[in-house]
């Protein structure tokens, strides 16, 4: 079994290179962002492990205002037009960024930790769908950095909470950290769906599917090249279409959702029961499962909905465009959850999070020790 901080970098890879992928950028990055440096923990682009003085970091603007209720995203198309980061050193200097896009990384409780963004060498612009794609993801990586705190979190002291509830809020408290305690142990995969065929390529994989499936998904950094497949265990080559792993009652009805889509959009959201294939290397195999099938230009759930996008920031239409894949086909997260709390994938994945060694523990305070300070001078400093 992996340990957990193995298996959490694994997962923040991936979300990276699919992340440069669709963005078509040549640098992706999650930055946790500590009490005086801003720490790269995975990278497309750039060196994993690299760091900057925190006032140099662009991502440190994604932490005001404090209010959890106005937290949002960060979308600078050309950084020398921007007072807030003209100066900076990774401006000025190597790497010279034009453009950064950044989704805050939130905590159950409010607290933003860091961020999953996108940089490019060029100035650019992007779509609103791309920057809900950014929130996605960032909701992906963030469960895996605070996945022990809620697996302590007692039932009892959720009973309590709920009780005391006075408003529907998921931006941060009772209501996020129960919807992110669902959350730890659903499976989530993006995918390509193509009205026409059966054959909806895997473009990302998180690690409750490989728990689940004992398949692991490695993307691709670019597009249309398709992702890696493989038996987690064995190493050994496969399918990399979600059909060939999973199986519906009504074979057609996948491509009867898809298509009452209109041409010109918004897509559906639709769900679908379907059972693990029989081939599959893994314990769960044949067990009932249900899958929720999401535009990947709409909130994952009602905790990434928290998360502010400024529309009015984006031209043009808001769903997914030219991308490099088949243009009759479109980006879905799929999400799937199984019949039963107590089988093997909870299991796996309550295994790894009690892997968590102390420095991930000092590493997390550390992070939250640093949350409510953000200094407004740039420190030259740097070192990406």
């Amino acid at each position: 079994m992996l340990g957990f901080e193995q298996a959490s970098h694994s997962e923040q890879d991936n979300i990276t290179r699919i992340l440069a992928a669709l963005f078509q950028v040549p640098s992706c990055a999650v930055i946790l962002l500590g009490a005086e440096d801003a720490v790269t923990m995975s990278a497309v682009g750039f060196d994993k492990g690299s760091s900057v003085a925190r006032p140099a970091s662009i991502c440190s603007f994604l932490l005001t205002p404090e209010d959890p209720k106005k937290a949002s995203t960060l979308l600078i198309e050309s950084t020398l037009s921007d007072d807030r980061v003209a100066q900076s050193p990774l401006v000025l200097d190597e790497p010279k960024f034009r453009f950064y896009a950044g989704a805050p990384m939130v905590c159950w409780d409010g607290l933003r930790i860091g961020s999953l963004c996108c940089f490019d060498t060029v100035p650019r612009t992007v779509q609103s769908w791309q920057m809900q794609l950014l929130v996605n993801f960032a909701q992906i990586a963030t469960r895996s950095l605070e996945a022990k705190d809620l697996a302590l979190y007692e039932t009892e002291q959720q009973n309590e909470e709920l009780f005391a509830l006075e408003e529907v809020d998921f931006s941060a408290g009772f209501l996020r950290r129960l919807r992110l305690m669902e959350f730890r142990t659903e499976c989530v995969l993006l995918v390509w769906a193509v009205p026409d065929s059966m054959h909806w390529p895997l473009l990302f994989g998180c690690r409750a599917w490989t728990a689940l499936s004992g398949l692991s998904i490695t993307p691709e950094a670019s597009l249309p090249a398709t992702a890696s497949v493989v038996e987690a265990t064995t190493g050994a080559h496969r399918s990399d279409s979600l059909w060939d792993h999973l199986r519906v009652s009504d074979g057609f009805e996948p491509l009867v959702q898809v298509r009452r889509s209109s041409p010109l959009g918004p897509h559906r959201t639709f769900a679908l029961d379907a059972v693990l294939a029989d081939d599959l290397p893994c314990k769960a195999a044949e067990q009932r499962i249900s899958c929720r099938f999401s535009p990947a230009e709409v909130p994952l759930d009602v905790a990434a909905a928290a998360i502010n996008i400024n529309p009015g920031q984006f031209s043009g239409r808001s769903d997914v465009q030219d991308i490099g894949l088949p243009q009759n086909g479109h980006l879905y997260f799929v999400t799937i959850t199984t019949s039963s709390s107590s089988g093997p994938l909870i299991k796996d994945l309550d295994e790894q999070e009690r892997s968590t060694t102390a420095s991930t523990d000092c590493k997390e305070n550390n992070l939250r020790s640093a949350s409510k300070s953000s200094s407004k001078t740039w420190n030259s400093s740097s070192e990406i």
